[in-house]
This record gives structure tokens, sequence and C-alpha cells, in this order.
């Protein structure tokens, strides 16, 4: 830790672990996307569930991410503010 500095190097670990989480869920989401097209036989994309229709927001994949990213960064600025820095 640097002489009146913060110390990032708590953060490293948290960072990769929450980086791994969301690559390996984006992965997994394509790779099911993918074996359920391959599975159906169809190039076309299925129709839109209905409970995706009623609440298009829920289930959107990208702000999920986003989602998570807003949820950690405002972990690290409210502990750090906690803290007095």
């Amino acid at each position: 830790m640097q002489k009146g500095g913060v110390d990032n190097s708590m953060w490293l670990y948290p960072t990769i672990i929450v980086c791994v989480v969301i690559c390996l869920v984006g992965y997994w989401l394509t790779v099911r996307v993918g074996h359920q097209i391959e599975d159906s036989g169809s190039e076309r994309d299925p129709s839109v569930p209905e409970e995706i229709e009623n609440h298009p927001f829920m289930l959107n994949p990208i702000l999920l991410v986003y989602a998570i990213f807003f949820i950690f960064t405002g972990t690290i600025i409210f502990y750090y503010w906690a803290k007095g820095y």
C-alpha cells in the first residue's frame, strides 16, 4: 500500500472473479442458444416467449451485465466513502 494512498490491490481478486463470472455466463448463454438453434433444425430464431414480450427489460442479458457492473462499482464507491477516503 502506498503511503497515504488507497490500497487498490484488495479489489484485484473480486474484480477478476466478477469478470470471469460474467464471461462464463455469457459463454454459457451463447452456447445454449446455439444448441437450441441446432436442435430445432431451423436457421431462424424461434418466436419470442410471452414473458419476454410482457417484460422485455427484465431478461435482457446486456442490462443484467450493466446491473452487475453498477452494483459492484457502487459497492467499491460506498466502501471508500464509508472509510473516509
